[in-house]
């Protein structure tokens, strides 16, 4: 009798540590996908996107920073602001397409304003050069958004790139 009581107990510990450690992986999951935001589909990506300002840091330099416009006309303009003065701007059109229900922008450029840092795609120096193709896909988005604040977050992977990338979008 002592025997099976045991084997109750033993086996109810193992149910209590199964429940809490559930309650503990659910709870770590719905909060990462929570503060993680949510995949912008297509017409997501379009409304948050058409004639805003979007600002992109650069990766290769502290003092650098992208202002890029996203027109209603499917065209881009991107300023390259280097201690708070333009030094030269990118052109080119944009459309934005579904994959697996999630929101990707297909870039073509028509002019590039080149970059002195070998590491940038936007140098001819790099072995990824975007001049190769003059082509870049940027996606899928996911929104950071909190509703006092006057902008949001997209964060999104290039086709150049293995590192993750953020817009800040002004509404």
């Amino acid at each position: 009798m002592l025997k099976k009581n045991y084997k109750f107990l033993i086996i109810l510990i193992i149910l209590i540590i199964l429940v809490i450690l559930s309650i503990f992986f659910i709870n770590n999951f719905t909060n990462y996908y929570i503060s993680n935001g949510k995949y912008l589909d297509k017409t997501e990506l379009r409304n948050k996107l058409f004639g805003k300002l979007a600002i992109h840091n650069s990766l290769s330099s502290p003092n650098l920073l992208y202002k890029i416009y996203y027109n209603s006309d499917n065209t881009f303009t991107i300023y390259t602001i280097k201690n708070g003065e333009s030094v030269g701007s990118t052109k080119g059109d944009y459309r934005i397409v579904s994959k697996y229900n999630k929101g990707y922008i297909e870039i073509n450029y028509n002019k590039i304003n080149e970059s002195p840092y070998p590491e940038s795609a936007f140098s001819k120096n790099n072995k990824n050069s975007i001049y190769k193709t003059m082509k870049n896909t940027l996606g899928p988005f996911i929104i950071h958004d909190d509703k006092n604040r006057s902008s949001y977050i997209l964060e999104y992977n290039s086709s150049y790139s293995n590192e993750k990338k953020f817009l800040t979008i002004y509404k």
